[in-house]
């Protein structure tokens, strides 16, 4: 079960009173790739396995495997990086594979183009999508705003600034 989430497609507007009798269906049906929770006695079958954010709704993804969705941060290469397992990223910045982590995020870091990286078991892949999606054997690592930790608190980095007026109002410029 995943909280916060929603698929795009539904299989038909059926709706079913609680997570056991949707659960049920979805096993039956073959087109059917989970179940999403849209209200208290709300569910849907759904024949897609791409997540959207939406608040409230809660998704059910069908397979054999129980599913465990990992998401941290990290920071490298001046960004902040949120590795997400099981997702995979859309569009591909060019054709290149990388053999590890920190060269394909270094790459992605140098690249205005680069939303993310993809890791497949393969290889790393540069991506332009940023929006996450299911995928069984993928982790990404999207890029954001740059930030390191020092003394116990969360430092912003920010490119080509200059620093102006310090906490006690005095005014320095280079």
């Amino acid at each position: 079960m995943k909280p916060g989430y929603t698929l795009n497609t539904r299989v038909n507007n059926k709706k079913y009173g609680d997570v056991n009798s949707a659960l049920s269906a979805c096993s039956q049906t073959s087109s059917c790739q989970g179940v999403v929770q849209e209200g208290p006695h709300d569910f849907f079958l759904y024949k897609d396995t791409k997540l959207t954010e939406r608040d409230g709704f809660r998704v059910w993804l069908r397979g054999g495997d129980v599913m465990t969705f990992t998401t941290m941060t990290l920071s490298s290469e001046d960004y902040t990086w949120t590795y997400m397992h099981p997702y995979t990223l859309e569009g591909r910045v060019d054709d290149k594979v990388y053999p590890n982590k920190d060269a394909a995020l270094k790459k992605c870091a140098d690249n205005s183009k680069c939303a993310g990286v993809t890791y497949d078991g393969k290889g790393y892949v540069l991506n332009t999508g940023g929006s996450p999606h299911y995928s069984k054997s993928s982790a990404v690592y999207i890029k954001s705003g740059g930030a390191s930790s020092f003394g116990g608190s969360q430092w912003t980095v920010l490119k080509n600034r200059k620093l102006t007026r310090y906490l006690d109002g005095s005014v320095h410029t280079k």
